[in-house]
């Protein structure tokens, strides 16, 4: 991949890049797009969801996947898997560890049948990133990833709120300990640069007295109310933030920040490194009438952020096609998605296992700053990782039945040869191979004579075009 991350490939106006795609005679509704919909937007897609978005349209499948299915990929209803997924965390939300929680967590992955939510709960774990390596009530986390899940596309004001008065954070960030008399600034830069607004849009200044008006929370040693808001902490004088005065706590600091105009480039800036490309870096100009678009009373809409997004020229052309590479958790889901590998589904443990050699440990992102994402998913550890992860799944070690990718063939009538190897390509890099490409493969699984189904498989996921998206 051209890591040139200045190039602004989008070669129109940048208005006209977040107009609704229409279907044309020279840029049709096809199976790349559709296929680019659901690896980008989604989490994968089983052949059976690909030819009916094929069929029914672009506006019926970008509704789809912005208001969930019916159903999950293994054809179960909506509410069946949800109601199991609530179960599994409620019962874990309190062990010992997080091991089990985050089995629960790729459980959601692999079957929900609303993949986009999962990806922007991703996107914002990574936003507001908070380890259990130093936050030590396991259970605060477990808090903060369902208010997450909760407030995933609300207005980011009531995101940012419920974060700074997040216990988890408060721990991570030494909130706690942020008082009338002995300012912490952490919990304050941190919001202003990660979460809120952006480096370089506001001052050591403001910093300071952010930090000011985010005193009070006290860390209190008792087991039913381990955090609580204590006005007599609280600065109560006169604090001037982002060029705004007066008596301000958490819920003002939230206020005037998204009322910010860089307030809605920061989310904007979010939805592209989750959705567009993470190896790029948004050209300016490209990336304001996206933001300008979320700009609504003060605040920042994520929900039509996302609607502009989806529907957007931009995200259904060419333009950054494969310039976003797929992290652990989303690749590994994305794989087991699209290869219909259930039932009985690989051991989740020992997926989540595999994603943390891959480089991602959910619950512990490597600094205040989340995952850089990227080309740092493809170190050369990385990689060795993630064939291994290809060979375990094709053998019989991951419990998916040795004749799967053969009923897989047979269930959706595949005929041999090159239309096989599409079909591969299509589920498993989210694309048809271009000449070069198959023949590289053929040549990598006995020139396109084997029938050994699992080999072929375990080449098309070590190629470099199985990983980005």
């Amino acid at each position: 991949m051209n890591n040139d991350d200045t190039k602004n490939r989008w070669q129109h106006g940048p208005a006209e890049a977040w107009l609704p795609y229409e279907p044309t005679p020279t840029d049709p509704w096809n199976l790349s797009k559709v296929l680019r919909l659901h690896r980008r937007a989604g989490l994968g897609a089983t052949w059976r969801q690909v030819q009916r978005d094929l069929n029914d349209g672009h506006k019926a499948a970008i509704r789809r996947m912005l208001d969930g299915a019916d159903q999950g990929p293994d054809r179960r209803a909506a509410e069946s898997i949800r109601a199991f997924c609530d179960a599994m965390f409620d019962s874990y939300r309190t062990t010992g560890g997080l091991d089990p929680v985050r089995t629960a967590w790729f459980y959601r992955l692999v079957f929900s049948p609303w993949p986009l939510r999962e990806r922007m709960i991703l996107a914002w774990h990574t936003h507001y990133a908070t380890s259990e390596t130093k936050t030590y009530e396991k259970d605060t986390l477990v808090d903060q990833h369902l208010t997450q899940r909760e407030l995933w596309r609300a207005p980011i004001s009531r995101l940012h709120l419920a974060m700074l008065r997040d216990r988890a954070m408060l721990y991570w960030l030494d909130g706690a300990a942020n008082r009338r008399g002995a300012i912490n600034e952490n919990l304050g830069r941190e919001f202003l640069e990660l979460f809120a607004l952006g480096v370089g849009n506001y001052s050591e200044q403001d910093v300071r007295e952010t930090a000011r008006a985010l005193t009070g929370w006290q860390r209190i040693y008792e087991r039913q109310q381990p955090l609580k808001y204590m006005p007599a902490l609280h600065d109560p004088g006169q604090m001037t933030i982002l060029g705004q005065s007066g008596n301000w706590n958490d819920q003002d600091v939230v206020r005037i920040a998204c009322a910010h105009p860089a307030a809605a480039r920061r989310i904007a800036w979010r939805l592209w490194r989750t959705f567009i490309s993470n190896v790029d870096h948004p050209p300016d100009d490209l990336l304001e009438p996206l933001a300008a678009a979320m700009r609504v009373d003060g605040d920042v809409d994520i929900a039509r952020g996302l609607d502009v997004l989806l529907h957007s020229r931009l995200f259904h052309s060419e333009a950054y096609a494969g310039r976003s590479v797929l992290a652990p958790a989303v690749w590994t889901a994305t794989v087991l998605r699209s290869g219909e590998t259930f039932p009985p589904h690989p051991d989740l443990l020992m997926v989540a296992a595999a994603a943390q050699r891959m480089g991602q440990r959910l619950f512990q992102p490597p600094n205040v700053a989340g995952w850089p994402g990227g080309m740092e998913w493809l170190t050369s550890p990385a990689l060795v990782a993630r064939a291994n992860f290809a060979a375990w799944l094709t053998s019989d070690e991951s419990q998916v039945p040795a004749d799967h990718w053969n009923k897989l063939v047979e269930r959706y009538e595949i005929k041999p040869g090159e239309t096989e190897l599409d079909f591969w390509t299509a589920l498993f890099w989210g694309a048809v191979p271009t000449d070069q490409q198959r023949g590289r493969l053929a040549a990598q699984i006995d020139n396109g004579k084997s029938d050994d189904r699992a080999a072929t498989v375990r080449a098309v996921l070590t190629a470099a075009s199985a990983h980005l998206a």
